[in-house]
């Protein structure tokens, strides 16, 4: 929005992102006092925009008379994610005692060279006063080096080796007391896991996973878990109750999030190459901003310019405020906007209405009555612990 009032943009544009300015101030009070022109010229114009990308080319550009360019040095971002100073070692992270003391903790059953990818956004630096243990499950007698390398940084992380298939290794991770699991497929690079995947057919690559989450909904019958498949067809062997529908995007466990199948980044690979802001909005919403090392010219204006009112803001879940219970979906918005928060969507539990399985439901209509079962994703700077903490406790039925 700034590029395009920065290259000429109209008033319709300006007022729009005043109105963004304001929302963070928690009053829209004095938006109609705004001068719309004095908001335009706070922003560069093209040339100047040039002018802020020239001066953040490398210092060793060298001008027309020979001498090096007077610039400075891009700014180098912080790490978005929360990492300890010096790694642990994996006998660090396989301490039973602390294991044993885990509660409303993530169990990830698997291990994949690109795990890293899956604990980074619960790593975030935005959610540093409401992390949760993660325990990964791991299937060898060791996690290979290349793969602990990468994530032996992150705070929090602990390891139980064994079978995920086994009840006993199962309650070693605290599985009766965690708050969510993850089961991964088999990473075909690592050598175990490729002889294994070679005896199987294509529609038997599933099985294990599929026969981890019984086991783990025999242990946990209430636990939230997410599964990964290869083949959307064998979603029938994880509902009790499945009607003929064609496409799997319509079974209740896909939208419910509690399947995921692999191919989905391969939808996501073809998209990105006509609309590469898809990767920007993706890495926004789970990191919370760009990982890169150099600062964008125009965030790096933005942030001297509007250093107190135009601060970074994150996607939260949070349940109905108490007030809010049995109102409409528009009061809800308008009640979070007064708190700083924009409302985007519902999370609708089991219960919420008449469904036996969650769903996301984006830009609900305004006439829709909200249950004490529905929680609120929320777009915001900062949410108060006691909104977080109790998502940790949610009971999941219907599966």
């Amino acid at each position: 929005m700034a590029s395009q009032v920065a290259s000429g943009g109209n008033e319709e544009t300006a007022r729009a992102l005043m109105t963004q300015l304001a929302a963070q101030r928690s009053t829209t009070q004095a938006f109609d006092k705004v001068d719309i022109q004095e908001l335009l010229d706070l922003f560069p114009s093209q040339h100047d925009m040039e002018k802020l990308k020239v001066q953040t080319t490398d210092s060793a550009n060298i001008n027309k008379g020979g001498a090096r360019a007077d610039t400075k040095a891009p700014k180098k971002q912080s790490k978005p994610y929360l990492s300890y100073s010096k790694a642990i070692t994996q006998m660090e992270a396989a301490d039973e005692r602390r294991i044993a003391k885990l509660r409303d903790h993530i169990v990830v059953c698997g291990i994949h060279t690109s795990i890293r990818h899956l604990i980074l956004p619960l790593r975030a630096k935005y959610l540093k006063h409401y992390l949760q243990d993660i325990v990964i499950i791991n299937p060898s007698d060791t996690v290979p080096k290349h793969i602990w390398d990468t994530i032996s940084c992150f705070e929090r992380i602990f390891i139980v080796y064994g079978s995920p298939l086994d009840r006993i290794v199962l309650k070693q991770a605290q599985i009766q007391h965690a708050a969510k699991a993850v089961i991964l497929s088999d990473d075909p690079s690592l050598e175990k896991q490729e002889k294994d995947s070679k005896t199987m057919t294509n529609e038997m690559l599933d099985a294990k996973n599929i026969f981890i989450y019984k086991a783990i909904k025999k242990i946990n019958p209430t636990l939230q878990i997410i599964t990964e498949l290869t083949y959307s067809s064998n979603i029938e062997f994880l509902q009790q109750r499945l009607k003929n529908i064609p496409s799997y995007l319509y079974q209740k466990m896909y939208t419910a999030g509690e399947v995921y199948i692999s191919t989905i980044i391969d939808t996501l690979t073809a998209q990105a190459c006509y609309n590469p802001h898809i990767v920007t909005i993706l890495q926004q919403i789970l990191v919370g901003r760009s990982t890169d090392n150099n600062v964008n010219p125009l965030e790096e204006f933005l942030d001297e310019r509007f250093k107190d009112e135009f601060n970074q803001s994150n996607i939260w879940q949070i349940p109905v405020p108490e007030e809010m219970i049995n109102r409409t979906y528009d009061k809800l918005f308008k009640f979070l906007l007064e708190k700083r928060l924009v409302a985007l969507g519902l999370y609708r539990l089991p219960g919420a209405s008449d469904n036996k399985y969650p769903f996301v439901s984006t830009n609900p209509a305004p006439h829709i009555t909200i249950s004490v079962r529905d929680r609120v994703f929320v777009l915001g700077n900062h949410i108060s612990r006691e909104l977080i903490v109790e998502n940790n406790r949610e009971v999941f039925t219907g599966t």
